[in-house]
Parts: C-alpha cells; sequence; structure tokens
C-alpha cells in the first residue's frame, strides 16, 4: 500500500473556472429577467395566504372544499 500524504482528503475534485461571459452585466440583465416571476409569486402569497389563515383560525382544521379545490388545480 502506498503512503499518502497526511494532508490528502479521499475526495479530490478539480472543475475549470469560465473566464468570459459572466459579467456584471450579464449579472444585472438575470436579476432582470427574474423580476416578473418573483413580483407574480409574491402577489400570489398575499392574496392566498390571509383568506386561508382566516379560515383555519376559527376552525382550527382545513376546510374539506378548499382541500379538492387544490386537488383540482394540482
Amino acid at each position: 500500500m502506498a503512503s499518502e500524504p497526511m494532508n490528502s482528503h479521499p475526495l479530490s475534485y478539480d472543475a475549470e473556472c469560465p473566464q468570459q461571459g459572466i459579467g456584471r452585466v450579464s449579472t444585472l440583465f438575470r436579476l432582470f429577467l427574474t423580476r416578473p416571476s418573483r413580483i407574480a409569486d409574491g402577489l400570489l402569497a398575499g392574496i392566498t395566504t390571509p383568506p386561508l389563515v382566516l379560515m383555519l383560525l376559527p376552525w382550527k382544521k382545513y376546510p374539506r372544499w378548499w382541500f379538492d379545490f387544490n386537488l383540482e388545480r394540482a
């Protein structure tokens, strides 16, 4: 069995880092591309969460009709 240095690890990984193509302009452009979906997600969460909380507080259970509605949407 060959002796290994004491500081070696059982796993070594080597990857090449792209030197071009990832610039500040590209990163900024990607942030602007994701903005519409982040806005839509925030609006949908803001619209659907309060009614659900208001239904769960008094009955302390998930309404059956809401459960069926979610099953039909999936």
